[in-house]
C-alpha cells in the first residue's frame, strides 16, 4: 500500500476513534501553515482496536487477542486455529513507527509453541492491519504525515501533521 494512503488512512481511523467515543485524548496545534494532531490512546483502546482488525473477521487471523503495552512495542497474545483446527496459544510483538511520514509496522518475536509461522502469514497479519486502517478511512489526499508515533507501557500516541489548504 503506498505510504501516502496508510498514513491518511491512520489520520482518518484516529479520527474515527473519537468520533466512536473512545476516550482518546486528541491535542491539537493549529499554525499558518500546518495542523499537527496528536492522538493518545489507552490500553483499552489498542485492545479495542487490535480486536477489530484480528479477530472480528470471518477467518480471524487470531482468536481472543489480547494487548499488551510495552514502551516501543504492542504485544499481542490470542490463539491460532490451524487449518487441521487445532487452537495453538501464543503471542508476537508488532511495533509500530513513523518512517519518511507514513507509518512502519513490522511483527517480530512470533511464538506459537511448535506451530512455524511463514513469512506469509506474518506477511497476512500485516495485511490485515493496513486493510482494517483501510476500511476506517475514506479517499483522502490530505498530504498528511505522521511524524511521531510512541508507545509506552500505558497509551499509543500518533502525531499527523497536515498542510493547511489555502
Amino acid at each position: 500500500m503506498p505510504r501516502m494512503r496508510l498514513y491518511t488512512l491512520l489520520f482518518a481511523l484516529l479520527v474515527s476513534l473519537t468520533a466512536c467515543n473512545f476516550q482518546s485524548n486528541v491535542q491539537l496545534n493549529i499554525d499558518e501553515n500546518s495542523t499537527t494532531a496528536t492522538v493518545t490512546m489507552q490500553e483499552s483502546e489498542v485492545q479495542t482496536l487490535f480486536t477489530t482488525l484480528l479477530s472480528n473477521q470471518s477467518n480471524p487471523l487470531l482468536e481472543t487477542p489480547g494487548v499488551d503495552l510495552r514502551p516501543g512495542e504492542v504485544f499481542v497474545r490470542g490463539i491460532i486455529v490451524t487449518e487441521r483446527g487445532d487452537r495453538v496459544p501464543g503471542s508476537m510483538s508488532v511495533y509500530i513507527s513513523a518512517s519518511n511520514g507514513g507509518l512502519s509496522v513490522r511483527i517480530d518475536n512470533v511464538d506459537f509453541g511448535n506451530l512455524t509461522v511463514q513469512s506469509a502469514e506474518i506477511d497476512r497479519i500485516n495485511a490485515s492491519i493496513a486493510e482494517g486502517l483501510q476500511r476506517s478511512a475514506a479517499n483522502n489526499n490530505s498530504g498528511a504525515q505522521i511524524t511521531n508515533v510512541t508507545i509506552t507501557d500505558t497509551t499509543l500516541s500518533f502525531t499527523i501533521t497536515a498542510p493547511r489548504r489555502r
